[in-house]
């Protein structure tokens, strides 16, 4: 209880460190140009900033054309799976049909056994 009307002691101290600056050695040889941007002399001749946006130019146009050789190709692809899901469909339905047809052939084939079976018994 001794502590009763006293600061608490992280309310005492301030954190160590706060107080300290610590400047670096080379920081005041290396200042930012005044204005904010770089002089015009460290900028390169107008001849050379045009070859640059120049081949920036071509080189947008060639990805912009391979990204539209992409789209054909993802295009395709998903056109090509979808008419396989609906060929493979057909084929399915095709395929029980023809399971159906021949159960219905298999069946007429029993009752037509069947139908000769009792005549002979009668005769």
């Amino acid at each position: 209880m001794g502590s009763k009307g006293r600061i608490p002691p992280h309310m005492r101290r301030s954190h160590p460190g706060l107080g300290m600056v610590y400047s670096e050695p080379f920081a005041s040889a290396i200042r930012p140009p005044p204005g904010g941007l770089p002089p015009f002399e460290l900028l390169p001749p107008p001849e050379i900033m045009e070859q640059k946006l120049a081949a920036q130019h071509v080189e947008m146009e060639r990805h912009a054309a391979e990204n539209q050789r992409c789209e054909k190709k993802v295009f395709d692809a998903q056109t090509d799976a979808s008419n396989f899901e609906r060929s493979t469909k057909v084929a399915e339905n095709d395929f029980e049909e023809g399971r159906r047809v021949s159960k219905e052939r298999e069946n007429g084939c029993e009752r037509e056994k069947r139908r000769v079976s009792r005549e002979r018994e009668w005769l």
